[in-house]
């Protein structure tokens, strides 16, 4: 479950689809759109794992 860090509202993994661009890996909110930022610590022969990052 990932969390918006605009509005603290809760979303499952299957609810939002990350996505990466000049900025880095991030999901957009749902409920109020806000851009929340993602990290891969995934190795490069896995499949991605995205957390969030504490900041």
């Amino acid at each position: 479950m990932w969390k918006c860090r605009n509005c603290s509202a809760e979303l499952m993994f299957e609810e939002v689809e990350p996505d990466g661009d000049a900025h880095g890996l991030h999901f957009i909110c749902h409920e109020c759109g806000h851009r929340n930022k993602l990290i891969n610590i995934g190795k490069s022969d896995e499949p991605l794992k995205l957390p969030q990052p504490d900041d």
